[in-house]
Protein backbone atom coordinates (compact mmCIF):
# COMPACT_ATOMS: atom_id res chain seq x y z
CA UNK A 1 0.00 0.00 0.00
CA UNK A 2 1.44 3.69 -0.82
CA UNK A 3 1.27 6.45 1.07
CA UNK A 4 -1.52 7.88 -0.77
CA UNK A 5 -4.09 4.83 -0.29
CA UNK A 6 -2.56 4.85 3.53
CA UNK A 7 -3.69 8.25 3.99
CA UNK A 8 -7.46 7.55 2.07
CA UNK A 9 -7.22 4.80 3.96
CA UNK A 10 -6.81 6.65 7.48
CA UNK A 11 -9.46 8.95 6.26
CA UNK A 12 -11.80 5.96 6.11
CA UNK A 13 -11.44 4.71 9.25
CA UNK A 14 -12.08 8.51 10.72
CA UNK A 15 -15.32 8.66 9.14
CA UNK A 16 -16.09 5.15 10.36
CA UNK A 17 -15.03 5.63 13.55
CA UNK A 18 -17.27 8.90 13.94
CA UNK A 19 -13.81 11.12 13.71
CA UNK A 20 -14.99 12.65 10.59
CA UNK A 21 -18.23 14.84 9.21
CA UNK A 22 -18.93 15.29 5.73
CA UNK A 23 -20.58 18.37 4.06
CA UNK A 24 -20.00 22.30 4.29
CA UNK A 25 -22.56 22.34 6.94
CA UNK A 26 -21.09 20.01 9.31
CA UNK A 27 -17.57 20.68 8.52
CA UNK A 28 -18.00 24.77 9.17
CA UNK A 29 -19.66 23.96 12.68
CA UNK A 30 -16.52 21.84 13.69
CA UNK A 31 -14.08 24.46 12.41
CA UNK A 32 -16.07 27.20 14.19
CA UNK A 33 -16.17 25.39 17.18
CA UNK A 34 -12.47 25.05 17.72
CA UNK A 35 -12.61 20.77 17.29
CA UNK A 36 -11.18 20.40 13.34
CA UNK A 37 -7.79 19.21 13.20
CA UNK A 38 -7.99 19.12 9.62
CA UNK A 39 -10.53 19.90 6.10
CA UNK A 40 -9.81 18.08 3.48
CA UNK A 41 -12.05 19.43 0.18
CA UNK A 42 -12.43 18.04 -3.47
CA UNK A 43 -10.54 19.95 -6.54
CA UNK A 44 -13.80 19.41 -8.11
CA UNK A 45 -16.18 21.52 -5.31
CA UNK A 46 -17.97 24.64 -6.24
CA UNK A 47 -15.84 27.85 -6.25
CA UNK A 48 -18.32 29.66 -3.38
CA UNK A 49 -17.59 26.73 -1.02
CA UNK A 50 -14.34 26.23 -1.27
CA UNK A 51 -13.91 30.04 -0.54
CA UNK A 52 -16.57 29.55 2.12
CA UNK A 53 -14.44 26.63 3.69
CA UNK A 54 -10.89 28.38 3.13
CA UNK A 55 -12.09 31.20 4.73
CA UNK A 56 -13.47 29.62 7.90
CA UNK A 57 -10.22 27.46 8.19
CA UNK A 58 -7.77 30.50 8.12
CA UNK A 59 -10.18 32.46 10.36
CA UNK A 60 -9.48 29.50 12.93
CA UNK A 61 -6.46 28.26 11.77
CA UNK A 62 -7.23 24.94 10.92
CA UNK A 63 -4.76 23.44 7.57
CA UNK A 64 -7.20 22.50 5.06
CA UNK A 65 -6.00 20.47 2.30
CA UNK A 66 -7.36 19.76 -1.57
CA UNK A 67 -7.70 16.20 -2.47
CA UNK A 68 -7.49 14.66 -6.63
CA UNK A 69 -11.24 14.71 -7.96
CA UNK A 70 -13.36 11.64 -6.56
CA UNK A 71 -10.45 10.30 -4.06
CA UNK A 72 -12.46 11.75 -0.93
CA UNK A 73 -16.21 10.68 -1.85
CA UNK A 74 -14.19 7.34 -2.54
CA UNK A 75 -12.22 7.10 0.54
CA UNK A 76 -15.28 7.81 2.64
CA UNK A 77 -17.71 5.69 0.77
CA UNK A 78 -20.21 8.53 -0.14
CA UNK A 79 -18.90 9.26 -3.78
CA UNK A 80 -20.67 13.02 -3.97
CA UNK A 81 -18.94 14.47 -1.04
CA UNK A 82 -16.97 17.10 -1.85
CA UNK A 83 -16.06 18.15 1.86
CA UNK A 84 -14.82 16.22 5.12
CA UNK A 85 -13.95 17.44 7.99
CA UNK A 86 -12.07 15.98 10.72
CA UNK A 87 -12.20 16.23 14.23
CA UNK A 88 -9.04 17.01 16.76
CA UNK A 89 -7.56 13.47 18.26
CA UNK A 90 -5.74 10.94 17.34
CA UNK A 91 -6.56 10.18 13.13
CA UNK A 92 -6.84 13.68 12.80
CA UNK A 93 -3.53 14.77 14.17
CA UNK A 94 -1.93 11.72 12.02
CA UNK A 95 -4.01 12.16 8.86
CA UNK A 96 -2.32 16.09 9.38
CA UNK A 97 1.15 14.61 10.18
CA UNK A 98 0.94 12.50 7.26
CA UNK A 99 0.14 15.65 4.87
CA UNK A 100 2.68 17.52 6.08
CA UNK A 101 5.72 14.86 6.52
CA UNK A 102 5.11 13.15 2.58
CA UNK A 103 4.21 14.76 -0.98
CA UNK A 104 1.20 13.40 -2.26
CA UNK A 105 0.35 14.00 -6.04
CA UNK A 106 -3.19 13.64 -5.12
CA UNK A 107 -2.92 16.22 -1.70
CA UNK A 108 -2.04 19.60 -1.38
CA UNK A 109 -2.07 21.80 1.76
CA UNK A 110 -3.71 24.95 1.78
CA UNK A 111 -1.22 27.49 3.08
CA UNK A 112 -2.58 30.50 4.81
CA UNK A 113 -0.16 33.82 4.17
CA UNK A 114 1.33 33.41 7.85
CA UNK A 115 2.48 29.53 6.89
CA UNK A 116 3.96 30.28 3.79
CA UNK A 117 6.25 33.19 5.16
CA UNK A 118 7.16 30.35 8.08
CA UNK A 119 8.51 28.02 5.21
CA UNK A 120 10.04 30.57 3.09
Amino acid sequence: MNNTNAFFGTLGLAMRSGQAVVGEPKTRALVSGGKAALVLIDETASANTVKTVLDKCRFYGVPAVRTAEGRLGTAIGRPACMIVGVSKGGLGELLYKKVVENKFDEIHLELNDEQKQANL
